[in-house]
């Protein structure tokens, strides 16, 4: 009798303990999972920053190019249209960004 007691407490505090290492073990993999979507987003933002950033460096040769072609063309009054709009599109894509 004394030995079913002591076989029966025993398995108790087995049971016990896997279900603390069960518990653990799906928090592990809940925290892996967790890590693995966030190492996903950094990698799409870092992709999206890259294509952000080559965007803006067309925008910046585009403006460029159309201040130059303005000048040549004695269309100084189109500049400050072609800065605002040149502006705009920089802000809209900085927005983009974040």
């Amino acid at each position: 009798m004394i030995l079913k007691k002591f076989y029966e407490e025993v398995q108790r505090a087995h049971s016990g303990r896997l279900a603390e290492w069960r518990t653990l073990y799906e928090k592990a993999a809940g925290v892996e999972t967790k890590q693995a979507v966030l190492q996903a987003d950094i990698a799409e933002t870092l992709r999206r920053q890259k294509e952000l950033r080559a965007q803006l460096a067309d925008l910046v040769a585009l403006a460029s190019s159309l201040s130059a072609t303005a000048k040549r063309a004695d269309l100084s009054a189109e500049i400050p249209k072609v800065q605002e709009t040149v502006g705009r599109m920089l802000r809209d894509l900085h927005m983009a960004a974040y």
